[in-house]
């Protein structure tokens, strides 16, 4: 039988209904996020397909970020969403989409491509073709009493009677560059930036900002995670304001290095890169426990 496949391209108008299927069968969501994803956060010229039989049968977005190392800044890629049709899978569709992008990303003169595996096993896969893990993070586990001994320094402590702030999105990007600005990490762009906070309202989250600080966060029966905290400290008015709602357990995660500080904390990895260049290979090598945050999915 012929073979039918085709070499990586960007995406043509007519692989929609394509995406949207292959990214259902892969992840689950639903085909209207899906399509909303699509019109609001992905670009045409970097949404990268794999055809085979005269449809799209894999694909990956690239999503347009920087990385901050020692504060300057390089350009970068978030490698997104990567999916294969399962009856497709095992050909090496999506090898030669990632070599698809690294040469793309270089013909750009991007400095990085990152990401964040779905998986354990797949950071030995994407290590294959060049990709490190640089990005590291720690998770803290408190019990409604811990956390308010660790706000307030005594058990006995309560947190004000009432939240005295207003919610203020356009806040949130200068309040976490602020806050991030002694920190190797992932600058989100303005539009990844609003769309990630699009989804995590979306799916139920909620947040917490009065100008100077602010929390992402989803309480699910009894439980509040903590996605993001800027600053990342627990002496400040976002912890108290936290330590208010109804919960029995608080989840937070945060950069590797920073004062958000327990008795029952896991550090972890979180992410890959890889630099493209000269300048970024130095930058990799002068980078320390990086932090990416915000993610989307």
């Amino acid at each position: 039988m012929t073979d039918q496949r085709q070499e990586p391209a960007l995406v043509q108008s007519g692989d929609v209904e394509d995406l949207v299927r292959i990214w259902n069968e892969a992840f689950g969501d639903d085909p209207e996020y899906i399509r909303n994803f699509l019109r609001l956060a992905a670009e045409p010229d970097n949404v990268v397909v794999s055809h085979e039989d005269g449809k799209a049968v894999s694909a990956a977005y690239l999503l347009e970020n920087s990385l901050v190392v020692r504060g300057r800044s390089y350009s970068a890629y978030y490698f997104y969403a990567a999916a294969t049709d399962p009856e497709y899978r095992g050909k090496g569709h999506m090898s030669r989409i990632i070599e698809y992008c690294i040469a793309l990303a270089k013909e750009r003169d991007v400095d990085f491509i990152y990401l964040v595996p779905a998986e354990g096993s797949l950071y030995h896969y994407y290590s294959k073709y060049g990709f490190r893990t640089c990005f590291y993070a720690r998770t803290v586990n408190f019990s409604r009493k811990e956390l308010a001994a660790a706000i307030c320094g005594e058990e006995s402590a309560e947190p004000e009677a009432e939240n005295p702030y207003t919610f203020a999105l356009t806040d949130v990007p200068k309040v976490r560059e602020e806050a991030l600005a002694g920190t190797d990490h992932v600058a989100l762009d303005y539009k990844v930036m609003q769309y990630a906070l699009f989804e995590h309202a979306s799916c139920g989250g909620e947040i917490l900002c009065d100008g100077n600080s602010y929390a992402l966060y989803n309480n699910n029966n009894g439980t509040v995670v903590i996605t993001e905290l800027c600053p990342p400290t627990l002496d400040g008015s976002m912890a108290r304001l936290l330590l208010q709602l109804d919960a029995r357990k608080y989840v937070f995660h945060a950069p590797y290095v920073c004062e958000v500080e327990g008795h029952r904390k896991t550090l972890g990895r979180a992410g890959m890169a890889i630099a493209l260049n000269k300048k970024a290979r130095t930058a990799s090598g002068q980078m320390q426990n990086a932090y990416i945050g915000i993610t989307l999915g």
